[in-house]
């Protein structure tokens, strides 16, 4: 699913921004974020994901936030695997729990009939995987938690 929002400033701490919508993005299905400043020196880059970008352009939501264009709701999947390596994707729920299915099933298990809360456990046994799968609230003035 891919997601276009504009990051919205109430505040400039380096007077180069300014404030308003000072800047566009998209978040790409794979949770990859691209973004384009506006103004008098237009850049672009990419982030490895939502929590960095807002983390490094947000100062953690103290200076802006980002305002979505596209609503719909959005899930933050975060699996740590016993190697201690943790991934977290920005989803929609259905994506999220079709993959979680899609890998205890090309495991040999079966997962059709059981809830999402024992599909979370079934993860949690079959791979050594701790998942959570936690809803944001999406509205005008969305940022990530």
């Amino acid at each position: 699913m891919i997601r276009r929002f504009v990051l919205d400033r109430h505040s400039d701490p380096s007077g180069m921004s300014g404030v308003g919508d000072v800047l566009e993005g998209v978040e790409w299905s794979d949770g990859t974020i691209s973004t384009r400043w506006r103004g008098e020196y237009p850049s672009s880059s990419n982030w490895a994901d939502l929590d960095t970008f807002l983390a490094v352009h947000t100062h953690h939501g103290t200076t802006g936030a980002v305002r979505w264009l596209d609503q719909s709701a959005v899930w933050k999947l975060t699996v740590d695997a016993v190697s201690g390596t943790t991934q977290t994707i920005h989803t929609s729920a259905e994506h999220a729990l079709l993959f979680l299915r899609t890998m205890c099933e090309a495991n040999g298990e079966i997962t059709e009939g059981i809830s999402d809360e024992q599909l979370l456990e079934l993860v949690a046994v079959v791979f050594s995987w701790r998942v959570t799968l936690d809803e944001y609230e999406v509205n005008d003035d969305w940022t990530a938690p």
